[in-house]
């Protein structure tokens, strides 16, 4: 019975100190990482930062990726809606300059009828 109770003691207390280690936003706080430091040894507490930066790290990963990915999509759409701005002004910067221009040959015409008459 006495071996029963000290392997039950021995797996809970294994069992905590392998939870102690998961990165979580409470156990990867600077006053926890010191308190296990001191009450646990540098070795647990090394662990658990770098369990702690490990996920960190990934999560920072992963979100630049994600941002990145929104980021190429937001740029492209700019663009494709600029360019279809540019078209649609460059059109109506066409037809003025076409209009300016189609005015301007008819004074020409009137002034050089005007002259060699």
């Amino acid at each position: 019975m006495r071996k029963l109770f000290v392997l039950a003691a021995v797996l809970t207390a294994t069992s905590a100190m392998a939870a102690d280690l998961t990165p979580t936003s409470a156990n990867c706080s600077i006053s926890n990482i010191n308190k296990i430091a001191m009450n646990e040894g540098l070795a647990k507490a090394t662990t658990l930062s770098k369990n702690c930066i490990a996920k960190g790290y990934t999560a920072s990963k992963k979100w630049l990726g994600e941002k990145t990915a929104s980021g190429a999509e937001t740029a492209k759409d700019a663009g494709s809606a600029s360019w279809d701005f540019m078209k649609e002004k460059g059109a109506a910067a066409k037809d003025v300059a076409s209009d300016l221009a189609d005015k301007g040959l008819e004074k020409a015409a009137a002034l050089k009828d005007k002259l060699f008459k």
